[in-house]
């Protein structure tokens, strides 16, 4: 299967870069469909090692697949730039949105970080047995350069002057509140929660039609009123309340 796509669509003033997860390992891209009704340019990224992207893509490693988006966003004469992922796709996005400038990140039930000492304190045990082998590789395979991004907080925080508008979406009740809540402090960066229970809040939020509609061009500054539309006053979680660690 393909790790790159580029789609052109002459007439929009939008770019939508996506990223897949692992359910990658299946489909060809993660969002291709979601995405197709709303006419933008896209590029799509899958990541067949499964390493969050931080081996990048293909033979070439992370360095290339950063100047390969960066070139290839060069080419639109665009207004809006997007990026979108779940799971370890939102990872990414947040992970190059940052480096690239996007004006705006989606990253649905995205992991912050990859350390092993902080899954612990944050009670996510279940990636500590999950993630180590992954953990261990990227170890062993990064230099001491990029082992800056195994936690995306600093990126996030920077002092630097930023543009970029981050929204993380989770899911209220399991350890993905806890993931995102990480970094509720950084600049720009808006989280929502969900009543649903699951590491699956962009496949139930796509079934109902919300990251359609909240995706849409006149909405695109405005993804708050999507959500009161949608959930109304959702009572979120507290910063301060215990989160279950399970899901």
């Amino acid at each position: 299967m393909p790790v790159f796509q580029t789609e052109v669509v002459s007439e929009s003033d939008v770019l939508i870069v996506s990223f897949s997860g692992l359910l990658g390992r299946f489909i060809p891209f993660e969002f291709s469909k979601t995405t197709q009704t709303l006419s933008y340019n896209r590029i799509h990224v899958r990541d067949p090692y499964k390493l969050f992207y931080l081996a990048g893509v293909d033979e070439n490693g992370f360095d290339h697949l950063r100047e390969r988006l960066r070139a290839e966003m060069s080419r639109f004469n665009v207004k809006k730039v997007i990026f979108i992922g779940a799971s370890s796709g939102g990872f990414a996005a947040l992970l190059f949105g940052h480096l690239l400038g996007a004006d705006c990140i989606h990253a649905f039930a995205p992991r912050i970080h990859l350390q092993l000492t902080k899954m612990v304190a944050e009670g996510d045990y279940k990636s500590v047995l999950n993630r180590l082998l992954t953990v261990w590789k990227l170890h062993r395979r990064l230099s001491v350069e990029h082992r800056q991004f195994l936690d995306l907080k600093p990126l996030l925080n920077s002092d630097k002057p930023r543009t970029t508008r981050t929204y993380l979406h989770a899911c209220a009740s399991c350890i993905d509140a806890v993931r995102v809540r990480y970094v509720h402090d950084c600049p720009n960066t808006r989280l929502f929660f969900y009543p649903c229970s699951e590491h699956n809040v962009a496949k139930v939020l796509v079934q109902s039609n919300y990251i359609q509609a909240m995706l849409q061009r006149q909405n695109l500054d405005a993804p708050e009123k999507i959500y009161r539309k949608f959930y109304g006053n959702f009572d979120q979680p507290s910063f301060h309340s215990p989160i279950p660690a399970g899901g």
